[in-house]
């Protein structure tokens, strides 16, 4: 059978292959923009974390500085993504998600130049068209799947570093571990780990510290370069003690609700503790908070204190295996499959299940042909490790999941009969109102979004809104707000269903069973407020 590793006829040395460094990495852009692209318009429109980025991501674009002129939650590559993507292809909601097709193809042509190093041309631009076609639940730009590109361009550094001995190699690494930190904080830590690993496979404990001392320096280098920008703008984000008061600042209304966007105040201070004496649901929203101080490493790695040590473990084994089989890039692959792994160990939805399986087909096209060519150096251990893992990752998920559905059905099923939304004029407003944004919206900004989320927005008049358990920021032209309300509210009856229908429905999306009805109540009359600020002459009594 022919061999499926690299190593074959068609030669590693400078200069071969150069047909496929090119054919192939067009092939799988051409893919990825003729599966994603003509479904780019038609998919739903995220409003948790997609929407924060995007409303970041265009304030940013009108020339506004993060945590000086407005507060963020995110670390800054995340929102800073779409913003540049607007400022090169112009202002609309198309071009917001045009990052998604630029992160897919991103990630598969890395997945090509990793795979090769293992595997033959065809069989590596077959792993990454695999991915391309796998990953096809990715709705909606998040900063957790834009790390993505970053963890695999570290992951060929490092290849790269390992194969040549180059410093070069591990600072370029650096930089990408520097960049997953301005994405997520605990990308950061995962790739520092791996890269800290690879730096201390060489031979002398004087170029060990070197190898390490290179990979920080260009760690720093970019957080060093973001936050001396941030300092230079005044906008160094606050200490620890201020980031509740700089929320409550910019939105007053949290002081209204009496089940707070985010945990009270000592909670939210006490995040440190997080390893013990809180609820899964206390612990969530205090790490879920925690998560914005990307100037916080420290933070975020304690606030992740319940399985980091896990990860760590599964480092640890890794490079155990590293020592003994000798399967250098074989092993930083693994190693970067088990960083992403757990990456998303606590997002049990699908899409962050496909992220979990990046580096997983170039790992099977490898280990099979270790099982097909009969190469015993492959230990058990070695192929088992991955697969313990990836069990033990799955059930935690699957636990989570249980968890989170738990008495939900029941809690919709109240709400349903105490507010009184099976009137079914609801669904007559709701099919208007996806007519009217499909008719008033441009052909680069159609989207099917959710209709009910859009009217909150709508009759907040406001960029930000707080629905059951945090904020749902979207960027929509101010226009469009004003028709649909014009066209569509027409009574004090239309405002009230449309309310109780939205009421309903998010409860059922954020699948928080143990929510207060009363946050419902105190949170929508607010609405009242809001309604004479931005349209004066239609003035509504909202009762609940």
């Amino acid at each position: 059978m022919e061999d499926l590793s690299s190593a074959d006829a068609e030669g590693k040395a400078g200069g071969k292959r150069p047909r496929a460094l090119i054919w192939y990495p067009v092939l799988l852009v051409l893919l990825t923009f003729w599966l994603y692209y003509p479904i780019l318009d038609y998919l739903q429109l995220g409003f948790e974390d997609e929407g924060e980025i995007l409303h970041a991501g265009h304030r940013v674009f009108q020339g506004q500085f993060p945590n000086r002129d407005f507060f963020v939650m995110f670390p800054p590559l995340s929102y800073l993504i779409p913003a540049l993507s607007w400022t090169i292809f112009g202002e609309s909601l198309f071009t917001a998600r045009l990052p998604l097709l630029f992160l897919i193809a991103a990630s598969a042509v890395l997945l090509f130049f990793i795979g090769r190093r293992l595997l033959s041309d065809r069989v590596s631009a077959l792993a990454a068209a695999l991915f391309v076609i796998e990953v096809t639940n990715w709705p909606v730009w998040s900063q957790n799947w834009s790390n993505v590109p970053f963890i695999l361009l570290e992951c060929w550094l490092l290849i790269l570093h390992v194969e040549r001995r180059s410093r070069w190699g591990l600072y370029l690494a650096g930089l990408a571990v520097g960049l997953c930190f301005l994405n997520t904080p605990q990308a950061g830590v995962i790739t520092l780990v791996l890269g800290s690993i690879v730096a201390f496979t060489d031979q002398q404990w004087r170029e060990r510290v070197r190898s390490l001392g290179t990979l920080l320096l260009g760690t720093a280098t970019v957080l060093g370069a973001f936050c001396l920008i941030y300092a230079i703008n005044g906008a160094l984000s606050p200490m620890l003690e201020d980031q509740w008061s700089v929320l409550l600042s910019q939105y007053p209304e949290f002081n209204k609700i009496p089940y707070q966007i985010f945990p009270d105040k000592e909670l939210f201070l006490s995040g440190l503790e997080t390893a013990g004496g809180l609820s899964w649901a206390e612990w969530w929203q205090a790490r879920r908070q925690l998560m914005g101080l990307f100037t916080w490493p420290l933070v975020t790695l304690l606030s992740h204190s319940l399985y980091y040590p896990v990860v760590l473990l599964a480092f640890v084994l890794a490079f155990h295996q590293w020592w003994t089989t000798r399967e250098r890039v074989f092993c930083i692959v693994a190693v970067a499959q088990l960083g992403l792994s757990f990456h998303t160990l606590f997002r049990p939805d699908a899409a962050h299940l496909a992220f979990t399986r990046t580096l997983w087909w170039i790992l099977f096209f490898f280990l099979l042909q270790k099982l097909l060519t009969g190469r015993p150096r492959v230990t058990k251990a070695l192929v088992l490790t991955p697969l313990v893992v990836a069990i033990l990752a799955a059930s935690i998920q699957a636990g989570l999941r249980r968890k989170q559905w738990t008495g939900a059905p029941y809690q919709v099923a109240l709400a349903r009969d105490t507010l009184r939304v099976s009137d079914p004029r609801v669904g007559t407003i709701l099919q208007n109102l996806q007519r009217f944004l499909n008719d008033k919206t441009k052909p680069g900004d159609k989207i099917f979004i959710y209709p009910w989320n859009a009217l909150l927005y709508i009759l907040m008049g406001r960029d930000n809104v707080a629905t059951v358990d945090r904020l749902l920021p979207i960027y929509t032209p101010p226009a469009v707000f004003e028709s649909v309300f014009q066209e569509l509210v027409k009574s004090e009856e239309d405002l009230k269903l449309i309310l109780l229908f939205s009421i309903n429905f998010d409860l059922y999306l954020a699948q928080y069973p143990n929510v207060p009805p009363e946050l419902f109540k105190t949170t929508y009359l607010n609405f009242e407020d809001r309604l004479k600020e931005r349209f004066p002459s239609k003035v509504f009594k909202v009762q609940l």
